[in-house]
């Protein structure tokens, strides 16, 4: 009799963190209630899925995780959307005077260094297309 109410505890506890990260609270009480230490360790290292990059379906708008590939609502391939169209819950925007500081810092660390530079700070594709042209098209001494 005291096995089932450690086991219900422990089922109890698991369900409470696994829904405050977002998941099944049913789901995670069975795992705590069958396997009770390591399913409390296991919610407790588990990620929060509130704080995963969202995206909307192309078809259906439908708001989705980063990491679904196809969407349940209508059966749309999901592609890498752009980064402007990705939603970051678990992200808290800075003031616009830090975010500003911040954009000039990246935009100088992208001409020294463009290897390591995001894409939107590089110049377009007919730019680098046409300076290659440029420095081909100059003779060599």
């Amino acid at each position: 009799m005291e096995y089932l109410v450690i086991v219900f505890f422990f089922g109890l506890a698991t369900a409470i963190i696994g829904k405050g990260k977002g998941s099944s609270f049913w789901i995670w009480f069975l795992v705590g209630a069958v396997l009770p230490l390591l399913g409390l360790v296991a919610v407790i290292l588990y990620r929060v899925e509130k704080d995963e990059p969202e995206r909307q379906c192309p078809n259906c708008h439908k708001e989705l995780k980063l990491y679904v590939q196809v969407c349940p609502r209508c059966g749309t391939d999901l592609y890498l959307p752009d980064p402007g169209g990705v939603r970051h819950p678990g992200v808290r925007l800075r003031d616009p005077v830090t975010l500003r500081s911040n954009s000039v810092a990246r935009e100088a660390c992208a001409t020294e260094f463009p290897e390591r530079a995001s894409p939107s700070l590089l110049p377009s594709r007919a730019y680098r297309s046409q300076a290659l042209t440029i420095a081909l098209a100059k003779p060599t001494p």
